[in-house]
């Protein structure tokens, strides 16, 4: 009999599905989801040196008076910031998938 597999709420360049059954263990369910928080934290690290960065190009272009380029680069920390930001979820989302294994049950991300 085959499991109807759980929908996990990850950001939109991660998506994928897990079966959670008896015949799968728990703990190759935990293991991949502390692969994936790992990598989402990488992912993280990564975003803020991107946003850091990107926010010092933008004071130099102002205060160099490249207003137009200034507001490109501006439009590209507010895209660096939003994904920042779906990584941020989908690391809670993923925590949170660890505390319902922990709890003896999986929570299901609202669809």
């Amino acid at each position: 009999m085959m499991d109807k597999p759980v929908r996990l709420s990850p950001p939109l360049c991660c998506a994928g599905l897990v079966s959670v059954s008896m015949g799968v263990s728990m703990a190759v369910t935990r293991d991949r989801l502390l692969r994936d928080i790992q990598q989402v934290n990488r992912l993280v690290e990564r975003g803020a040196e991107n946003i850091a960065l990107q926010k010092r190009i933008v004071s130099d272009l102002t205060s160099r008076g490249h207003a137009a380029y200034a507001i490109e680069a501006r439009r590209l920390l507010a895209t660096f910031q939003t994904l920042q930001n779906q990584h941020l979820a989908h690391r809670e989302s993923l925590l949170g998938e660890i505390e319902g294994l922990a709890d003896g049950g999986v929570r299901l991300a609202a669809e």
